[in-house]
C-alpha cells in the first residue's frame, strides 16, 4: 500500500499535465495561424509594393530603362498576368481571419480559404505571363516601348 499513493499522486499530476497542454494547443495553434496568415499578408504586400514600385518608376523613364528586383519570399504564389495587366499574390490561409480593402494601390480579397492580393496599372502593358514561388527571386524590370499611348514593360526573372 505504500507505493500505491506516488502512483495516485503521479498518476493525477500526467492526467492534469495532459489536460492542459491539450487545451493549450487548442488555444494556440489559432493564434499561431492568424500570425502565419497575417505575416504572409504583409509580406505579400511589401512585395507586390515594391514590384509596382518599380515597374511605375520605369514606365515614367524612356525605352531601354530597367530595373532589377531580388524579392524573398516563405509564403504564397507569385504571378505577372499579361492580359490583365495585373500582378497577383495568392496565399492558402490556415485560419478563419478575412482580410478586405487596399493599400497603396494593391486589392486586397479572401475568397474561400484563399488571400488574393492584386496590383493594376492603367496604361501599361506588363507583357507575358510570369510566375514564381517561395525563396528568393530576381526580376527584372524593363521598358520595351511605347505603342498607341501605353508603355510596354516585359518582366522576367
Amino acid at each position: 500500500m505504500k507505493g500505491l499513493n506516488e502512483f495516485i499522486a503521479l498518476s493525477i499530476i500526467i492526467l492534469i499535465s495532459m489536460i492542459l497542454i491539450t487545451l493549450s494547443i487548442q488555444y494556440i495553434k489559432p493564434i499561431i495561424q492568424r500570425s502565419t496568415d497575417n505575416f504572409a499578408l504583409n509580406e505579400g504586400l511589401s512585395n507586390l509594393n515594391i514590384i509596382k514600385n518599380a515597374v511605375e518608376q520605369v514606365s515614367s523613364e524612356s525605352p531601354g530603362s530597367t530595373r532589377s528586383v531580388k524579392l524573398r519570399s516563405l509564403y504564397g504564389f507569385y504571378s505577372v498576368d499579361g492580359i490583365s495587366n495585373t500582378i497577383n499574390f495568392t496565399y492558402i490561409k490556415s485560419s478563419d481571419i478575412i482580410f478586405y480593402g487596399s493599400r497603396n494601390g494593391i486589392n486586397i480579397t479572401t475568397e474561400g480559404n484563399l488571400i488574393r492580393l492584386y496590383a493594376s496599372f492603367d496604361n501599361i502593358d506588363i507583357g507575358d505571363t510570369l510566375y514564381f514561388t517561395k525563396g528568393e527571386n530576381t526580376l527584372k524590370i524593363s521598358y520595351h516601348s511605347f505603342d498607341d499611348g501605353m508603355v510596354k514593360i516585359n518582366i522576367t526573372t
